[in-house]
Order: C-alpha cells, then sequence, then structure tokens
C-alpha cells in the first residue's frame, strides 16, 4: 500500500507541473501515441533517471549503517550484497537463486508492464467515465500495488528510470555485480511492453467516436456539413445531431 500513495502522491505533486510521468516508457508512448514533443522525451528520461539515482542516495544516506552492517553479514556468508535480500536489492530487484530462467523472468516482467500499460492509458483517456482527475493518481497507484502484491516474488521492476537509478547507487556501494544478466531484464522489457500494451488500446479498445469526431472538429460547410458527414459515416445516426452539443448549445462534445 505504501507504493500505492507514494506513486499517488508524486503524481498530485508533479503532475501540474510536468504531467507526472515518472517512467520512460510511459513518456515514450506519450510521444508515439499522444503527441507529446519528441524533443521533450531526452530531457524527460534523464530527470526520471537522475531523480532514482537521487532518491537511491538518499536511501543509502538515511539507512547507512545498517545496509553496511548487512553488506558484511553476506560477505562472510560469501554471498553477493547484490542478491536477493541483501542490501543492494533494497535498492532494486535481483531474482532468487532459484530463479535461473531468464524466459520466465522476461515474460513475467512483461505482462506485468503490459497491465501497467492499459490500466495508465484507460486513466488517460478522456472518455472513460469510471475515471476522474480525483481518482487517476489513485487508480494508476493501486495498479502496481497489485503488481507487487501479485509478482514481487517472482522479481519484476516495472520502471526503467526507478531501476537504472538505482542499480547504479547499488554499483557504487555494494559492487558492479549490480549489473547482472538479469539487469538488462528489469531496465528495458518495460519499454516494449508498455508500447504493446497502449497499442493495443489504441487500436482496440480508445472510444473511435472521440477519435473521429476529433477529426472533424470544423467542416467548410459549417455545423450542417460537419453533422451531415457524421451522419452519413455512419458516426451519428440520424436526427441525433443535438448529442454532439454541450448544454451551453455551442461547443461540440469530443
Amino acid at each position: 500500500m505504501a507504493y500505492a500513495l507514494g506513486i499517488a502522491f508524486a503524481i498530485i505533486t508533479c503532475g501540474a507541473t510536468s504531467g507526472g510521468h515518472f517512467n520512460p516508457a510511459v513518456t515514450i508512448c506519450l510521444a508515439i501515441w499522444q503527441g507529446f514533443p519528441w524533443k521533450k522525451v531526452p530531457y524527460y528520461i534523464f530527470a526520471q533517471i537522475f531523480g532514482s539515482f537521487l532518491a537511491g542516495l538518499l536511501l543509502v544516506g538515511q539507512f547507512h549503517p545498517q545496509m553496511m552492517a548487512l553488506s558484511a553479514g553476506f560477505h562472510k556468508l560469501g554471498l553477493s550484497p547484490n542478491s536477493l535480500g541483501g542490501p543492494g536489492s533494497i535498492l532494486c530487484s535481483f531474482p532468487g537463486a532459484a530463479q535461473t530462467s531468464y524466459g520466465y523472468l522476461f515474460f513475467i516482467e512483461f505482462f506485468v508492464c503490459s497491465f501497467l500499460g492499459i490500466v495508465i492509458w484507460s486513466v488517460l483517456d478522456p472518455a472513460n467515465p469510471f475515471i476522474s482527475p480525483v481518482s487517476a493518481p489513485f487508480t494508476i497507484g493501486l495498479a502496481y500495488a497489485a503488481m507487487i502484491w501479485g509478482f514481487a516474488f517472482a522479481t519484476i521492476s516495472t520502471n526503467l528510470a526507478r531501476d537504472l537509478g538505482t542499480r547504479i547507487v547499488a554499483a557504487i556501494f555494494f559492487g558492479g555485480d549490480a549489473f547482472n544478466r538479469y539487469a538488462p531484464i528489469a531496465i528495458f522489457v518495460n519499454i516494449p511492453a508498455t508500447i504493446f500494451a497502449t497499442g493495443v488500446y489504441e487500436l482496440f479498445l480508445r472510444d473511435s467516436f472521440v477519435s473521429i469526431a476529433k477529426g472533424h472538429l470544423s467542416h467548410e460547410e459549417g455545423e450542417d456539413g460537419l453533422v451531415r458527414h457524421l451522419t452519413k459515416t455512419g458516426t451519428i445516426e440520424q436526427g441525433a445531431a443535438s448529442t454532439l452539443r454541450n448544454p451551453n448549445g455551442n461547443d461540440y462534445n469530443v
């Protein structure tokens, strides 16, 4: 629940300034599907990774004695601090000793990130009647929490920036083996998974009426021409033109 609330509070705090996307995969998908400027994408991704790096440094600073003691204990046992249960795993994800199938880890990560991508896109869909601006941060936070409750035991990352930034911190304090064979899965799989999920939403789940109407806000023959076009294409039924207007009678409901 703390993870869910943390994400919700982050969106509430930063949403009005930056849009509240802290995941590079989401930023890339916004550029692909929603017109977010590509020239801003590198700056956003750098800020996201750097923010994760700073958070990792803060975490080590807060619990430095305890983490160093745990690291020393792992060394005495002949284990790497960058392994499940070690201080490195406080910062980023590491699979258990028995999790040797990287195909399995890839599949779990892809599924989890696809689920999150579809939920995020449904929350951002203005045609979704079940979501309000007030509920959006908590819905996204609960989606992340559900995946953590359900799949954390199987090892998941969900966010390039969150994993890479803190993994660098783990490498600085506990050794370069933080970038092990699992690291590319944790860092990169969320990007194609999120692109796939948002693509599915755009192609099959988004309200087509909204998309069509948005593309025809004006017509060379005015309102009558617009209504005639939408009626001809089957977007609206004959005689239902009044449904295109807001109660104030001068704006289209798109």
